[in-house]
């Protein structure tokens, strides 16, 4: 009996012992995540040879325009952990020039031809992630994906007791403040604040501003007929304002009061007022509206503000500062794609009729605050109330692939054999 009892308590210990460093390898919190690429082959991009690839490589020859500006010496940007290296993912903008100046160079007006351009000058990687110390995990290749638009809102440029939601330009005691110039290990860092009796203080939250705080200090473009309205406007970053007179003018995004975004949609889900499974903009929306009197105790939970700019540009524009192309243009956490690139996005719906299936060859063009992770993408679906219903129901887990330019990667695997 003793010895019976014996046994079942080594076995406890060593099942607990086991758990423990199971949690302990295997948990996210504090651990360091890892980028990881590896090559695979075209034909195991799903769809691959049924997308519209010519609208692709009309997409990617846009952002071409812009890095064949750049220092061919800088750095693509998002770096990746190589044993004991540490090389930007997509090389340097050298290694872009070759293919970009070839895409000027081509007249393809069909998809067949797009296609054997990308196949020619790229090869695909799969980008999973992982986490240091994680013995367990072989890494993770599904992340979120969610989508944006530019809406179209009635406003006026005067206030009116119908138009009194103010539209602000960026406030003039605002100050950004680079931390790594004070420090260098604070790299990408930064804080909005602002002047105050000589001192540099915390900019003011979206309830202070919607209090009037900056009325002195900044301009206002525009006056709309709703608040909610206004609210998504500054969550899509971009917008035209349809005046009373028919008139259609184009705002875009100009900076923020430096505060974290929180998605309301949390609060609510939290709070029983909207069930997780039925959340998108739409039902936010329909929420708001219904509920005037616990509106604002919603709203203000998301701090951050944004300020915007007149744009007489025909077409929304993103960080790259090119015009964004509907369901091409992809916005994504800069810290581990860089601007410029060909993703192929793969996101299924599994037979689900009300989600989204979404299998093409997109660029990344632009970025958001609220766009953090390894596996993380924003997907421009257009202008006006259609793309704003599919933007608004896009909330999917996906992956997606990196276009690397083959010289490149012809490049690299010399090193490493020679190492």
């Amino acid at each position: 009996m003793n010895k019976l009892k014996f046994s079942f308590l080594f076995i406890l210990l060593f099942l607990i012992s086991l758990s423990i460093l199971y949690f302990y390898f295997s948990s996210p919190s504090n651990k360091k995540q890892i980028l990881l690429a590896n090559q695979v082959r075209y034909a195991s991009l799903d769809s691959w040879i049924n997308d519209d690839h010519l609208k692709a490589f009309n997409t990617f020859k846009i952002s071409c325009k812009k890095l064949i500006n750049l220092n061919p010496k800088k750095n693509m940007g998002a770096f990746i952990n190589d044993k004991t290296t540490t090389y930007p993912l997509a090389g340097t903008v050298m290694d872009w020039l070759e293919p970009c100046k070839e895409s000027f160079k081509l007249k393809i007006n069909d998809n067949k031809g797009a296609m054997l351009y990308f196949q020619k000058w790229f090869l695909p990687f799969s980008i999973s992630y992982s986490y240091s110390n994680n013995i367990f995990s072989k890494g993770d290749d599904l992340g979120l994906f969610t989508g944006y638009y530019e809406p179209l809102i009635e406003g006026s440029t005067i206030y009116t007791n119908e138009y009194k939601y103010p539209i602000y330009s960026y406030p003039e005691n605002y100050i950004k403040v680079n931390l790594e110039d004070f420090n260098k290990s604070l790299k990408g860092k930064f804080i909005i604040g602002k002047i105050t009796d000589n001192n540099f203080t915390p900019a003011d939250t979206r309830q202070e501003i919607d209090k009037g705080a900056i009325q002195s200090k900044s301009q206002v473009l525009y006056w709309l007929k709703d608040d909610i309205d206004s609210f998504f406007l500054h969550i899509q970053g971009s917008g035209i304002i349809m005046l009373p007179n028919g008139k259609q003018e184009r705002v875009m995004y100009n900076g923020n009061n430096g505060y974290d975004y929180y998605a309301i949609g949390t609060e609510l889900i939290k709070k029983g007022y909207i069930l997780k499974e039925n959340i998108s903009m739409q039902t936010i929306k329909e929420w708001l509206k219904n509920n005037p009197n616990k509106k604002n105790d919603i709203l203000k939970l998301n701090k951050r503000y944004i300020f915007f700019k007149k744009s007489n540009s025909n077409f929304a524009k993103g960080s790259q500062n090119t015009s964004l192309i509907a369901m091409r243009s992809l916005a994504v956490d800069l810290k581990w794609i860089p601007l410029g690139v060909p993703l192929w996005v793969d996101i299924d719906n599994f037979g689900d009729e009300k989600k989204l299936k979404i299998k093409k060859l997109m660029i990344s063009q632009d970025t958001g605050s609220a766009i953090k992770g390894i596996i993380r993408g924003d997907i421009f679906f257009g202008t006006g109330q259609e793309p704003g219903l599919l933007a608004g129901k896009l909330k999917q887990l996906g992956k997606y692939y990196i276009l690397l330019p083959r010289k490149l990667i012809i490049k690299r695997n010399k090193t490493r054999n020679n190492e």
